[in-house]
């Protein structure tokens, strides 16, 4: 019996599970070109998501309830990017890459089509538009994914 082969499944399977992905505005997109705000796309992301109550603004989450209403899909197609794995036809990372470019393209979907919070009157005369968590693009643009091996601190 070869016991190399196993060891190299073993190896790879091993590799599969050291990997993260994270979703959302990652610091690298958080940077905002706006005068209209001194906040960046992170904390814009945070006030829609949660709301700020002080300031008028109700919460219009789009982050929370598109990874948990889609959480089995993604855990679905981590599987079967994960076999692809396995027989070798892409890397773990790449699994990973798979199912994060989905998430992050449904939280997008999510922003510009979700049921949200209409806007009030006043916001829409100043924006010209009743699109709520879309003025000028930049929250939505940011929206992405990396893949983070759980060894790195």
């Amino acid at each position: 019996m070869d016991l190399s082969k196993l060891d190299r499944l073993l190896d790879r399977i091993k590799a599969l599970g050291q990997h993260e992905i994270f979703v959302g505005v990652i610091s690298s997109t958080a940077h905002r070109d706006s005068e209209k705000t001194s906040l960046n796309n992170a904390q814009i992301a945070a006030v829609h998501e949660y709301g700020a109550p002080n300031k008028g603004i109700p919460a219009r989450p789009f982050l929370r309830t598109t990874l948990i209403k889609n959480k089995q899909a993604y855990t679905d197609g981590l599987a079967t990017q994960m076999r692809k794995a396995v027989r070798q036809h892409q890397s773990p990372e790449q699994a990973y890459q798979v199912v994060g470019l989905k998430a992050a393209s449904d939280v997008q979907h999510e922003i510009r089509h979700g049921a949200h919070t209409p806007l009030k009157a006043a916001t829409i005369k100043r924006k010209k538009s009743s699109q709520p968590l879309i003025d000028i693009g930049q929250l939505h643009q940011s929206i992405t994914y990396i893949v983070r091996d759980t060894n790195e601190s």
